[in-house]
């Protein structure tokens, strides 16, 4: 009954201000310099949910412990990264078997002749994952720990209590991936009008929020497996805020349509579900504490 409680409280209070903010605030002003700091403040509040919950049951005193808060070797923080990196770039490589055109297209053309005065490259890709990854483990790392130590933290400790780290992991991706659910609908990383104009779609599409829980619940398992393997939710944090930093140039090389491809669709799902295998394997080798 303990723990039911404590999961109810930590799902209101991860959930409700989220819903909230997206509907009433985020989405009317998402063309605003105010939506960027509110989708960063957004991100913190499934950790607001953890430390709640904690606080309730007398356990904060243990919050490194729940919350898996380690210090990781700066090695698997880039490994963390590089495997994002590995994903994205499986995703481009599926992405044509599902009818996806790739190369330079759009924005990324338009920004390096503008800001570079070149035109799109090779190379110019290289150096932009590059600052992708540094952007990964750093900056973007300690903005996705507001999310990770809620998701891959809390929430995934409490379920592998009674599950195995598969369901766990899995269940956990589908929460994540509906707690994004208004901004999902609404045509964020889907809508060609969002991609290219920073316009959300003045109706709700439930198909965009399977496809991206669909996503999630991929991506999901693989930053747990990150958590298990290294015993700490900074190589999730550090996975997540490089694919925060990357998912956006991945998008900008694929022409098709957004179910299908980068950031967010089949493609991704596809390729990420296949590196959870991998990883998932490694796991079973050299199993860690999931609690």
């Amino acid at each position: 009954m303990k723990r039911a409680l404590g999961l109810l409280t930590f799902f209101i209070v991860a959930f409700v201000p989220a819903y909230v903010l997206d509907i009433f605030v985020i989405i009317p002003s998402i063309r605003k310099l105010l939506a960027l700091p509110l989708l960063v403040v957004r991100m913190w509040f499934p950790t607001l949910g953890a430390v709640v919950v904690l606080l309730i049951e007398k356990e904060l005193y243990n919050y490194k412990e729940i919350l898996r808060i380690t210090k990781p070797k700066a090695r698997d923080l880039l490994l963390s990264s590089l495997i994002v990196i590995a994903g994205y770039t499986l995703a481009l490589g599926l992405s044509p078997l599902m009818g996806i055109k790739i190369g330079i297209f759009g924005p990324l053309r338009e920004l390096s002749e503008a800001f570079l005065g070149i035109k799109a490259s090779f190379l110019i890709i290289i150096i932009l994952i590059l600052l992708g990854i540094a952007a990964g483990i750093s900056i973007n790392a300690l903005v996705a720990l507001g999310e990770e130590m809620g998701w891959r933290g809390y929430l995934l400790s409490r379920f592998s209590e009674k599950l195995d780290l598969g369901t766990s992991s899995l269940l956990v991706g589908i929460l994540w991936g509906i707690w994004h659910g208004p901004l999902i609908a609404k045509g964020y990383n889907y809508s060609t009008a969002f991609l290219i104009k920073g316009a959300l779609s003045h109706s709700y599409n439930l198909e965009y929020i399977l496809i991206f829980t669909l996503t999630t619940s991929a991506m999901g398992i693989v930053l747990a497996e990150l958590r298990v393997l290294f015993n700490s939710v900074l190589l999730p944090a550090a996975a997540h805020g490089t694919i925060n930093a990357v998912a956006g140039l991945f998008t900008y090389m694929t022409l098709g349509s957004r179910t299908l491809s980068p950031p967010a669709g089949l493609s991704v799902a596809l390729a990420f579900s296949i590196l959870s295998l991998v990883l998932g394997w490694e796991v079973v080798k050299r199993p860690r504490k999931t609690t």
